[in-house]
């Protein structure tokens, strides 16, 4: 599958390989049987119940239908562009310029997804899939969106390499203000770059990183410096 470069809101770009579109079909799958059980799980609860009349009444059927038309907004929205199929798929719903996605372009993608959907059940997202070169359907090509796969390409040996000892000194205390997401951005800039033997980019994150944590320009290379701050 073919890569897409991701620039980040720290300017540094990042490559990320297409989510393939058996991968979408996998997590689609996931994602409807989840609706499925949902859906299986009010029916036998309201016949356990002895109310099945109650179910067809628009105030209770139309709550229950809520959840279930706003499924792949919602879980979108909420885990940040992973629905639960796209989750144990390990992919994710990115905005092809590196910002943020926005509530409203979850909702865009949601609202063309359903009309895409009912028109041709999911046969046209899949030729869009296919012939745009970027992994988009139409509602991604709206919203300015597509879906990357997550999945690390390491080694036994690159994942060990991340793996600090017990004595490793913390050189940089104010470190310790980067987030989560920083340091696996930091981890994730030095693996490409070393993986594409480029130096530019490390140059770049540790000049951010000096500007971020108020940290006087040193003359030391951009790798020592910048794995120090994801050994924490």
């Amino acid at each position: 599958m073919e890569n897409l470069s991701v620039l980040t809101t720290q300017n540094v770009a990042i490559d990320y390989e297409i989510a393939s579109v058996g991968d979408r079909y996998v997590a689609a799958i996931i994602d409807y049987l989840i609706i499925f059980g949902y859906i299986l799980f009010i029916a036998i609860l309201f016949n356990w119940l002895e109310i099945d009349d109650l179910l067809w009444q628009p105030k209770i059927l139309i709550p229950l239908v809520l959840p279930i038309l706003f499924y792949h907004f919602l879980s979108e929205w909420i885990f940040e562009g992973q629905s639960i199929g796209k989750k144990v798929r390990k992919l994710k719903v990115v905005r092809l310029d590196g910002s943020p996605v926005s509530v409203g372009d979850y909702l865009l993608r949601w609202f063309l997804g359903m009309i895409e959907a009912t028109i041709s059940a999911g046969g046209i997202a899949i030729l869009a899939i296919v012939l745009s070169g970027r992994g988009q359907r139409i509602g991604d090509m709206a919203a300015g969106t597509t879906v990357v796969n997550l999945r690390r390409r390491l080694s036994i040996e690159d994942a060990l390499l991340w793996q600090s000892p017990k004595d490793h000194p913390i050189r940089y205390q104010a470190a310790q203000e980067l987030s989560d997401q920083d340091i696996d951005l930091i981890k994730e800039v030095l693996t490409e770059s070393q993986r594409a033997n480029l130096q530019a980019p490390m140059y770049h994150l540790q000049t951010q990183l000096q500007k971020r944590l108020h940290i006087a320009p040193m003359p030391s290379m951009p790798k020592p410096f910048t794995s120090s701050h994801q050994r924490l």
